[in-house]
C-alpha cells in the first residue's frame, strides 16, 4: 500500500465522498425517506470564484437546492441534491450580475439525471438491453412501478 492509498484508508472524514465518488464535493447529509429513496445532499468544495465577464472575485449570495436522480445504490434509487451556489460580481459595473455554478461532472445544465446516471442509463438500455421503463424504475423516475 502506497502513501496516498493508505491516507485514503486512514482518513475517516472523507468516506461519504468516496462512497458519492463525485470528485471536489462535499457530502452535507444522507436519509432514507419513506420512500425507500436515499436523499444525498452535496455542496462543491470550491470556495473562490471569478466573474466570468471582467474575472473580479465573485461572492457567493446564496444557495439553490437542485435535485437529480443518480445511481441506485444498495437497492435503493437515490436522490442527489445538489446545494448549487448562486455567484454575484463585486465590481458595480460588470453586467454579469448573478449566475449559479455549474459542474457537468455532476451533472449538465437543466438536466434531470446526474452525468454518471445518464450514462449509466444508456448502458443498460443500449448494452445491456433493458427496457427503459426497468431503467427507470431503478432510478427511482416520478411515475413508474
Amino acid at each position: 500500500m502506497n502513501v496516498e492509498e493508505a491516507s485514503l484508508v486512514l482518513d475517516r472524514t472523507r468516506w461519504p465522498e468516496l462512497l458519492v465518488g463525485l470528485e471536489r464535493v462535499r457530502v452535507l447529509e444522507v436519509a432514507r425517506g419513506g420512500d425507500g429513496r436515499l436523499r444525498v445532499v452535496i455542496e462543491t468544495a470550491d470556495e473562490l470564484a471569478a466573474c466570468r465577464e471582467c474575472g473580479t472575485k465573485a461572492e457567493a449570495k446564496d444557495r439553490d437546492l437542485v435535485a437529480f436522480a443518480d445511481l441506485p445504490v444498495f437497492g435503493s434509487p437515490v436522490r442527489l441534491v445538489w446545494a448549487k451556489r448562486r455567484w454575484c460580481c463585486l465590481e458595480p459595473a460588470c453586467p454579469a450580475g448573478t449566475w449559479t455554478e455549474q459542474c457537468p461532472d455532476i451533472a449538465p445544465t437543466r438536466a434531470v439525471l446526474t452525468t454518471r446516471a445518464g450514462l449509466w442509463a444508456t448502458r443498460e438500455v443500449g448494452a445491456e438491453v433493458h427496457t427503459v421503463a426497468y431503467v427507470a424504475r431503478q432510478l427511482g423516475w416520478p411515475g413508474t412501478p
